[in-house]
């Protein structure tokens, strides 16, 4: 069995027992939501190069985007395409692709979406952001995201691997146990990157970084108290609710260093670049120097829009979540509240009720969703009023 064999019939195993419910309904489970609404460009059309089950891509569509999702795992199409159209979304949004060999013409996306999936490759990661930038617009942004090698679950995960084996050894010396076989070094799943690599890395793809981090101190701990079973999953049911907030109060902090995933954001350069906010090419590759947004930015556009979504791309400002909904983390929630009844949008002030899988998009303000897909209201949404909803990967 060829390489390529084995690690399509291992994404066939890791994929055959998910479905699409269940990857919407962990909602952030996996942080850097805050970063694709940010980031993401409201013109032209976007891309998630390895979307698996579609979560951003239903997310996103529903809020007005223009994005497709592509994905080579053929489980992951076929439950794809069979939600889409039990549930009323276009199936033709997921199509399939390898994200090193994309089929489409350069220049074609404002966005790129790509989030825990370079890092599968064993060759590393660089054909993949190679067609990431190929098929870019100048101006355009790539979101990468990917596990982080200083995770503070895989430190403590090697140390303790560390001292069994240690122990193993010293007993098999002392002729008290027998050596154990070795896992076979050929099952490659995953390489972890630090955010310096993962920057150094899209940098050399001939992206401009603007901001690089690592991001989710709680998937860290969650995946700590998962290495002891249910003991370790009691123990998570009594200190979530304190120590969630404890470590959403640290993401702003240098411990921050040790959550579980690295998340770089970049735009391609050109001689003349698409504006961020427009996505007209207005903006001067020599504009960028003298600039005090860390996207570029037309002169129409520094004047117009609003100034507080302004501030929020300083070259100095950086990405979070505005409000943490704490409810969010009583044991055993499940995701998006959609239960949550009508509210009056505080855009037009019109009544509406919460989407029937988003509830209310993970906003602290209410947005109708005529007002959520309004371009200026989208900034402003994804800018300054995103509020974190965790819920449990079940």
């Amino acid at each position: 069995m060829t390489t390529t064999e084995e690690q399509d019939r291992q994404w066939q195993r890791f994929w055959e027992p998910r479905t699409v419910a269940q990857e919407i309904m962990m909602a952030d489970f996996y942080s850097g939501r805050q970063f694709v609404l940010k980031y993401l460009p409201r013109w032209g059309k976007s891309i998630e190069a390895g979307c698996g089950l579609g979560r951003y891509v239903w997310y996103l569509c529903d809020l007005g985007f223009d994005i497709i999702g592509v994905d080579n795992a053929e489980p992951c199409l076929a439950s794809c395409k069979g939600w889409a159209m039990d549930h009323g979304y276009d199936p033709n949004l997921v199509e399939y692709a390898d994200v090193q060999n994309l089929p489409y013409p350069d220049n074609h996306f404002s966005g790129y979406v790509s989030l825990g999936v370079i890092e599968h490759f064993r060759e590393g990661p660089q054909r993949a952001l190679a067609e990431a930038y190929r098929v870019l617009r100048p101006g355009g942004v790539a979101i990468i995201e990917t596990p982080n090698k200083y995770s503070f679950d895989l430190l403590y995960s090697r140390t303790r691997t560390r001292i069994r084996s240690l122990a193993r050894s010293a007993l098999v010396r002392l002729g008290v146990s027998t050596a154990k076989g070795v896992k076979n070094p050929s099952e490659f799943f995953q390489y972890e990157y630090p955010v310096s690599q993962l920057a150094a890395f899209v940098a050399s793809a001939g992206f401009t970084v603007v901001e690089k981090r690592a991001i989710d101190l709680k998937y860290a701990c969650y995946e700590v108290f998962q290495l002891y079973g249910d003991t370790g999953r009691g123990w998570r049911k009594r200190l979530q609710p304190v120590v969630f907030p404890l470590l959403d109060s640290l993401e702003d902090t240098r411990l921050s260093g040790f959550g579980g995933l690295s998340i770089v954001i970049a735009f391609k350069p050109g001689q003349l670049l698409n504006c961020f906010f427009c996505g007209e090419s207005h903006v001067l590759l020599s504009d960028l120097d003298n600039s005090p947004f860390s996207v570029p930015t037309c002169a129409a556009c520094s004047a117009s829009v609003k100034r507080e979504v302004l501030l929020s791309y300083m070259r100095e400002a950086n990405t979070q979540f505005q409000s943490r909904d704490k409810r969010t983390y009583a044991y055993g929630h499940r995701g998006w509240p959609t239960h949550v009844g009508q509210r009056n949008c505080c855009f037009c002030g019109r009544p509406y009720l919460p989407h029937p899988w988003f509830g209310h998009f993970g906003f602290k303000v209410a947005a109708c969703p005529r007002c959520a897909r309004r371009d200026s209201v989208s900034l402003e949404l994804g800018s300054l009023h995103t509020e974190q909803v965790w819920g449990e990967y079940a």
